[in-house]
């Protein structure tokens, strides 16, 4: 099984079912709290989400953090199973999720079970329940999501050009001049060679987050100098589109001076190195709306039990008894005569940018190193001429 690409604390994705095509909320403002939203309703604010990753006996599991509220989602067994969310806290076992990646028709999207519970979310269109949780021995379509990513910000692409390899490499003549000298002095012959070459790099599909393809990058890209080293074009900023091969047109012009001797005959070949050479390359990105794991939001002074989704406490999965549906605003207003600092709903910068990056391999072809190569040919460029 592939894993999914999983994002760090701090970048914010939607839970899109397979089947449904409906996208995961969370809410306190409005009953249910916890639901299911098609798609096509358009992009909301309560259906994004953070993933928490687990340590100690929480490693390999995630809990999933609402971005809109707060808190985390949960999945219940028992006689009341139920699917909701909850305070920050993560000492309950139906908090901590694994993302079981699909098979097959099922590649590229995932599973949210709760080992502990023995349970699995499932989101469909029909019958009713149409979002609700179920024994994970059952397998269906509906227990299948996948991440729908907010808009990142790129930041830079780092090529590592100290791993960057020539993969393939030959000497191909482009040009050659014979050069005849039938005086008693020495002469110089200044000779001018040029060739223009298509060359092709490609910033291929990497791993980590997933970039689509024709989206755009600016950079200074690697390139293979005179001397054979692969190092990074300062002179020239370059568009790139991702996943897709960039031709550009390179001419390779030089002068050269060739000395030839009295009553000399010299063939001088002009020849440059042509071949193809990958690097490893990392995009990194940060997200435009978080700090990361200290991102903090704010969400006014009421306590946030009192936004617990219905239901009450059960054996193995307890969370706090269920609050009467609240019918005032959503945010507690700050003291009299202390301005709100940001909108309700933004998350706040209380530290550096959550980040995330995209790692691969750029592969390109390069001609490189013109040079002449200059041979006395006097003896047979005589026995010719006679």
């Amino acid at each position: 099984m592939i894993l999914p690409y999983i994002p760090p604390e701090g970048i914010y994705f939607r839970l899109l079912g397979l089947d449904s095509r409906c996208c995961i909320y969370s809410r306190n403002h409005k009953q249910p709290e916890v639901f299911h939203r098609p798609l096509s309703f358009g992009d909301f604010e309560d259906e994004y989400f953070t993933l928490v990753h687990g340590t100690g006996k929480h490693s390999g599991l995630y809990a999933i953090k609402s971005r809109a509220t707060g808190k985390v989602l949960y999945s219940c067994g028992g006689a009341k199973s139920m699917v909701g969310h909850a305070p920050e806290d993560y000492n309950h076992r139906g908090r901590w999720f694994e993302l079981e990646p699909g098979r097959a028709e099922y590649r590229g999207n995932f599973r949210l079970k709760t080992p502990s519970e023995n349970r699995v979310i499932f989101s469909r269109i029909t019958p009713d329940p149409v979002f609700h949780n179920e024994s994970m021995a059952n397998h269906s379509r509906e227990h299948y999501f996948s991440f729908i990513f907010e808009e990142l910000q790129f930041e830079d692409i780092e090529f590592d050009v100290a791993n960057g390899k020539i993969t393939y490499s030959k000497k191909r003549s482009i040009a050659s001049q014979t050069l005849v000298n039938d005086s008693s002095q020495t002469q110089q012959f200044h000779i001018v060679v040029g060739e223009k070459r298509d060359q092709r790099s490609l910033l291929a599909s990497g791993n980590g987050y997933p970039i689509e393809k024709s989206v755009k990058f600016r950079a200074n890209i690697p390139v293979i100098d005179d001397y054979g080293e692969i190092v990074i074009d300062s002179t020239e900023v370059h568009e790139l589109t991702y996943g897709v091969t960039d031709t550009r047109e390179k001419w390779h012009r030089d002068t050269h001076l060739v000395t030839v001797e009295p009553h000399e005959v010299v063939k001088v070949v002009f020849s440059v190195s042509q071949g193809e050479f990958t690097v490893p390359y990392t995009i990194n990105f940060s997200s435009k709306t978080t700090a990361g794991p200290s991102a903090a939001l704010y969400r006014g002074g009421r306590d946030s039990a009192a936004y617990s989704s219905t239901g009450s406490a059960q054996q193995g999965c307890s969370h706090p008894q269920a609050a009467a549906p609240w019918k005032g605003p959503y945010y507690t207003p700050p003291p009299e005569n202390v301005p709100l600092p940001f909108p309700p709903s933004t998350p706040v910068s209380t530290g550096a940018k959550a980040q995330t990056y995209t790692k691969g391999v750029w592969r390109g072809n390069a001609t490189w190193r013109l040079r002449s190569e200059v041979t006395n040919v006097t003896e047979v460029w005589r026995r010719f001429a006679l």
